[in-house]
């Protein structure tokens, strides 16, 4: 993705960048099965534009006080990023067993 935007845009490919790792890092790795995003912060990433139209159309907003301690979200996300760790282990294990069949034929 990043070869194909420095050769279209061989003067501004530097300005393209930040669009073009967010959109290596919230697309889905076929290996891992999920994407960069959801391995390192255990969710998907919210979109840009349904973030606006949510906080215009005030559909979606900010609570004034949180119902878990800082310790109690921390240990949940921990929980959530193990898991999708394992899920990653797993579907990658398997991935590459198809890859050595396939290889290997």
């Amino acid at each position: 993705m990043l070869t194909h935007v420095s050769q279209k845009h061989p003067k501004q490919w530097h300005k393209l960048l930040p669009i073009v790792l967010w959109c290596i890092r919230e697309s889905r790795n076929e290996t891992l099965g999920v994407s960069p995003f959801m391995m390192v912060m255990g969710r998907n990433p919210a979109k840009p534009l349904k973030l606006l139209r949510d906080t215009w159309s005030k559909e979606n907003q900010l609570p004034q006080t949180t119902a878990k301690s800082f310790s109690e979200f921390l240990t949940e996300l921990q929980a959530q990023i193990q898991e999708i760790h394992d899920f990653a282990d797993e579907h990658a294990t398997v991935e590459q067993q198809r890859y050595t069949n396939q290889y290997n034929k």
